[in-house]
């Protein structure tokens, strides 16, 4: 089994989700902790669901936006060391029911 993502990732992945979900949205340990999260779920989602339009983001407001988030949760500079692909920046745009 080779998914490309090593299992310890995965862990990391599965354990902040339930830490996320046990506590309201926040993380409570790790690199989150106090730190807004979104998980974001394409199918079967549970909790508030709304409509929305997701949209890839490009140009000046690529670094503009990935900036901004990484400088509240630097891991993501790091994120971008280890990787020779573009981290994709999406914006969600909430449409009215």
């Amino acid at each position: 089994m080779n998914s490309g993502m090593s299992s310890s990732f995965l862990d990391f992945n599965r354990n902040l989700i339930k830490d996320l979900r046990a506590h309201g949205g926040k993380a409570t340990d790790g690199p989150f902790q106090g730190r807004d999260v979104l998980i974001l779920t394409t199918k079967g989602a549970r909790g508030e669901k709304f409509n929305a339009r997701a949209k890839v983001i490009e140009g000046e407001d690529y670094e503009r936006l990935y900036k901004q988030h990484a400088d509240i949760n630097p891991g993501f500079w790091d994120y971008r060391k280890k990787t020779s692909r573009k981290i994709p920046v999406i914006v969600l745009e909430r449409l009215d029911s």
